[in-house]
């Protein structure tokens, strides 16, 4: 549908178009605010993809915050965010091509770094990381390769949902994307072959050099990827740091990307009278002015919350 019409709003205006005005109103609103439950140690696995919506956006700020701890605790939370609502504040003041080079750019690191830690699961297997330690896939008899049972089988679905979460991305930005007809398919085509190589493959790899009952996986200072815990347990110095750094940059940019899609959300409400006629208003360069505007105010409230000791609280609210 995105290809036949490319319009902005995209799944809740053909909710709207073709269903019901209801239907369209609902799934609009929802996926403006839109902020997933958030599993405790969620932010720290390396796939920290698209969950899009206002609420994401605090979500990202304390995976910052998890990243930032990781090298040191004298930045204090509201430094971090502070630091976090500027970066991506300045990617949207920008031209919208800005916002898309950044976001280019970004994938292509990912895609090198997801590429560079298989390779390097692959070292570690075989004994060639600095303590010699090779793996033989020893962790999936002792513990065993379901230590939790079903319930810790099941909890697994909750962590595979918010990492595949921002699928819809490809059909919301359709209403800017150049030669939707060509450039879409050729994106969604790519999407199985993506989940199988950054997905599937990785994390089986991972799964025979990082123990799954290792305490660092659950360590409540600094984030702690199972990326970063395998490059730890094999001795090897700097890459720890690079793939944490990596995490810091993914992160921010699902920040940036929140606040893009809920811009251009609310601002095809506003067309459809589902919020106020302000919101529909576009400047000489396409950007939403008052939307995003609108949006990114309460994104930064939300990402604020995190200098609060209740944050926890709030955001399971």
């Amino acid at each position: 549908m995105s290809v036949v019409l490319p319009i902005p709003g995209s799944f809740t205006r053909y909710s709207t178009r073709f269903v019901d005005p209801a239907l369209g109103f609902a799934s609009a609103w929802l996926y403006w605010a839109c902020c997933k439950y958030l599993h405790p140690y969620a932010d720290k696995f390396f796939f920290h993809v698209k969950n899009i919506g206002i609420g994401a956006f605090g979500v990202e700020a304390v995976a910052a915050n998890y990243c930032i701890q990781y090298w040191t605790h004298a930045i204090p939370v509201w430094a971090v965010v502070l630091i976090f609502i500027f970066v991506n504040v300045l990617i949207h003041v920008m031209p919208v091509v800005v916002f898309g080079e950044v976001e280019f750019v970004v994938s292509t690191l990912k895609v090198l770094v997801v590429f560079g830690v298989i390779v390097m699961c692959w070292v570690i297997m075989a004994g060639g990381s600095p303590n010699h330690t090779p793996h033989g896939g020893e962790y999936w008899h002792d513990p065993g390769a379901f230590l939790n049972g079903f319930k810790g089988i099941a909890s697994t679905f909750v962590l595979a949902a918010f990492s595949c979460g921002g699928t819809e991305i490809t059909g919301v930005v359709s209403g800017e994307a150049h030669m939707p007809k060509f450039s879409l398919p050729r994106g969604i085509k790519t999407y199985v072959f993506r989940m199988v190589f950054f997905y599937v493959t990785s994390l089986l790899f991972i799964g025979f050099v990082v123990s799954p009952n290792d305490p660092a996986l659950v360590s409540t200072t600094g984030s702690k990827a199972p990326f970063v815990v395998a490059a730890l347990n094999g001795d090897i110095k700097v890459l720890p740091h690079i793939i944490n750094a990596i995490i810091l940059i993914a992160v921010t940019s699902v920040a940036s990307c929140s606040v893009y899609i809920s811009s251009r959300v609310l601002q095809s409400m506003g067309e459809d009278s589902f919020a106020p006629k302000i919101f529909a208003k576009i400047d000489k360069k396409g950007r939403p002015t008052w939307a995003l505007a609108f949006s990114g105010l309460v994104a930064i409230g939300v990402a604020f919350i995190n200098a609060g000791g209740g944050s926890k609280e709030i955001f399971n609210w």
